[in-house]
């Protein structure tokens, strides 16, 4: 044992302040329990808050909406993560959450090991794996998190590698701080999402961007690829969880492992990339702990980007044996006198047979602000006469989701 090494019991241990972290904790200390929240950075939000869900997005925002200076851009950026970073942090207080920083790792299935300002280990009656599950980047490369938190680094050749989001979002970032940007794509960018709204994404970045494509990877290098998951630094091989073939840590839809004192949630689950699945995951983490109701059966996720123009879709990958229709967007009033119609259209997706709504999104300015109601007729089974007859609010962009309806039930 290491000298001033101490042992505390505790209730229910969290590792991770994230999404999924956070919204656990604040679920757990509100059905009467006592969760410790270990996270790195010592303050709720993770990746999620200071990097990749806010701090890219007010990046995106101030260099290619308002046009304003890198510098700037950070500070607005920063100024908006302290207002979210205090509001968790005043949330946390009020209903009893302690935060620790520190890392963590399980010395054995009832023990965490937290190394930090102080070394010590936790005793837990229950545990919640909220890591994220980033993988570190390869030798030569920095990560999109460490950009967007210290965009300082953006000057001259940028190469940025991945088809994701974040490749995406980092790329158009790098491009509007005025550096030579290189996107090294190795694949379909946005794979899953319908090619009808990738391409004016696309069309948008060789606009800004150097070249797009296989290239001799120059100055600062940012690897922005899909990786697998590694939670190797938590020694979960010491408990009875158990890692699949890719990394992921195995939960049932009750966020329960193999290990009956140790639940887990968010992207180290591999169920979910994306923000809002840990939100989700870590309440329904929560449920499991306070012997509730609740388990994770999504039809269909959002995903979104905020690359310019942003697109937002919710469906299938593939979408074979379905029925599309693309509506451009100077069918909207609201695109086209703010002059945003050009590039803009709505597209759906759905069963020829039941006329089921399988799929939902667009393109366009604003475009990720429609997600939810993409969401909700996926989830709701809503079929093209369903939202045919809905009543819109009149002049928006949100209409054509109904307008797609009637065209694709003209047609058939």
């Amino acid at each position: 044992m290491v000298v001033g090494e101490f042992t505390e019991d505790v209730d229910i241990v969290i590792l991770g302040g994230g999404p999924a972290g956070y919204a656990a904790a604040f679920a757990l200390a509100q059905g009467g329990r006592a969760p410790v929240v270990v996270d790195g950075r010592g303050a709720l939000g993770g990746t999620c808050l200071f990097a990749g869900c806010i701090g890219s997005k007010t990046l995106l925002h101030g260099l290619c909406d308002r046009k304003v200076a890198l510098d700037a851009a950070h500070t607005a950026s920063k100024q908006a993560v302290t207002t979210l970073s205090a509001g968790l942090a005043a949330q946390a207080k009020s209903l009893g959450v302690r935060v620790m920083k520190g890392t963590a790792r399980f010395a054995d299935r009832r023990t965490i090991q937290v190394a930090g300002e102080t070394v010590g280990r936790l005793r837990f009656k229950r545990a919640i794996v909220c890591a994220g599950g980033w993988s570190a980047p390869e030798d030569g490369c920095v990560s999109p998190s460490s950009v967007i938190e210290d965009p300082s680094c953006l000057s001259g050749d940028v190469t940025v590698l991945g088809t994701t989001s974040d490749a995406l979002e980092c790329a158009a970032i790098a491009a509007a701080a005025g550096c030579q940007v290189h996107l090294d794509p190795g694949g379909d960018v946005l794979p899953g999402v319908p090619r009808e709204l990738v391409k004016p994404i696309e069309r948008g970045l060789q606009k800004t961007l150097a070249g797009m494509g296989p290239c001799d990877r120059k100055g600062l290098i940012v690897d922005a690829r899909e990786h697998n998951g590694d939670v190797s630094h938590l020694d979960v091989h010491v408990t009875e969880a158990v890692l699949n073939d890719a990394g992921w840590i195995e939960v049932s839809d009750t966020m329960q492992t193999a290990d009956t004192r140790i639940l887990a949630a968010g992207r180290c689950t591999g169920r979910s990339m994306w923000a809002g699945g840990a939100l989700r995951m870590g309440a329904i983490a929560a449920s499991t702990v306070l012997k509730r109701h609740d388990a994770w059966d999504p039809v269909a996720e959002p995903r979104t980007t905020w690359c310019p123009p942003g697109l937002a879709w919710c469906g299938p990958d593939n979408l074979e044996g379905l029925q599309t229709i693309a509506v451009p967007w100077g069918f909207s009033g609201q695109a086209v006198l703010r002059g945003v119609a050009g590039s803009g259209r709505t597209m759906l997706a759905w069963d020829p047979d039941s006329g089921v709504v399988k799929g939902a999104g667009a393109v366009g300015e604003g475009a990720t602000e429609l997600a939810e109601a993409f969401m909700l007729a996926i989830e709701l089974a809503a079929t093209l006469e369903d939202l045919a007859a809905c009543v819109p609010s009149h002049p928006t962009r949100a209409e054509l989701l109904g307008e797609a309806a009637r065209q694709a039930m003209t047609a058939q």
